[in-house]
């Protein structure tokens, strides 16, 4: 990657992390300005890389199963904790991404640094445009593993329903009503038995 002004960094690193070139984009951040860029200076369209969908450089890490990359982008950008919370235009978080990918290494590094300090976000309970959660996206892409990390870290941090019903905010997609056991039947996964895992949730 060459040594350009910092408003057109963005393009490279997106074409780059298109083309795979995962280190060149590890590089940049780790050079002036933008190891210390604040999302919300001047220079954030580095880091709000893609201007067609809102996507930052993690969700494109999360959308690329590019969890060691992650990992070291969570670690280089001063601002990646502020930066988890950020959703693309679709209103997706980047946890949203990792439980459309099922790998629950990424989910954990994104709550460990959602954690990191203190604070109240809350990325578990965050629905998208459509209401969905990414508990609901972990049924929805038939991801069990995923579907009982984010359901135990829910619990953990008392994040449940607070009506009286047996249907759960984080289960529930708002836009139709349909729960994650409506999800779970249209993946078909009654052979991993996420459908029984998501009847013993709802």
């Amino acid at each position: 990657m060459s040594n350009t002004a910092p408003s057109n960094r963005y393009v490279e690193v997106m074409r780059a992390a298109l083309r795979g070139e995962w280190n060149d984009i590890k590089r940049v951040y780790n050079l002036p300005p933008c190891n210390n860029i604040d999302i919300e200076d001047d220079n954030s369209n580095i880091i709000l890389l893609n201007p067609l969908t809102g996507d930052t450089i993690l969700h494109m890490c999360a959308q690329c199963g590019q969890t060691d990359i992650m990992e070291q982008m969570l670690k280089i950008i001063p601002a990646s904790k502020r930066l988890l919370s950020v959703s693309n235009k679709k209103g997706n978080t980047v946890l949203h991404e990792a439980a459309r990918t099922g790998i629950v290494k990424m989910a954990m590094l994104i709550i460990e640094k959602e954690l990191d300090g203190g604070g109240d976000q809350l990325l578990v309970s965050v629905p998208n445009l459509n209401g969905e959660t990414p508990i609901y996206w972990a049924a929805m892409y038939g991801h069990k593993d995923m579907l009982l990390f984010l359901n135990t870290t829910a619990s953990s941090r008392g994040i449940t329903s607070t009506s009286t019903s047996m249907v759960s905010p984080l289960t529930i997609r708002t836009s139709d009503h349909s729960t994650i056991l409506h999800a779970a039947v249209l993946v078909e996964s009654y052979g991993n038995k996420l459908y029984s895992l998501c009847n013993r949730l709802v």
